[in-house]
């Protein structure tokens, strides 16, 4: 019962703040409109998250052995779950699997030792995905 009371508050000042912003102006009338919607689905799915206990996989860095492998450079994160990895930015690897733990993984890469804007995510079977972590370059 104090979840859907919580949950109601929630609610309610959310609705109270979008009311004040939107206040004079026309509906769909500029285009932040699009943005409040976009705010409105973030706080309300976090909200949902939060009374369902869901949690999303945490990840951190963690120390990785080195590799004598010429364009094979070995990375190691913990995560807090089980799931699918997914990469972004300027790096590449084969595993797309993450365990709950300590998991090593094999960057392929182009340029040695350049890994701009590279970033990895873990989804785990519920849906929930991870924040972004950064890999160092």
């Amino acid at each position: 019962m104090k979840k859907i009371r919580n949950f109601g508050l929630i609610c309610l000042a959310i609705y109270t703040i979008l009311l004040m912003m939107s206040c004079g102006r026309e509906p769909g009338s500029d285009s932040t409109s699009n943005e409040y919607l976009k705010v409105i689905s973030t706080i309300s799915s976090s909200v949902i998250n939060a009374l369902k206990g869901t949690k999303i996989p945490i990840l951190n860095h963690i120390k990785s052995p080195s590799l004598q492998e010429k364009n094979l450079v070995s990375y190691g994160f913990r995560s807090s779950k089980a799931g699918t990895i997914s990469y972004s930015g300027g790096c590449f690897s084969s595993t797309r699997n993450a365990i709950a733990g300590d998991h090593h993984i094999l960057f392929v890469t182009m340029v040695e030792g350049s890994y701009e804007n590279c970033a990895l995510q873990v989804t785990d079977s519920e849906g929930n995905t991870s924040e972004p972590l950064q890999v160092p370059s």
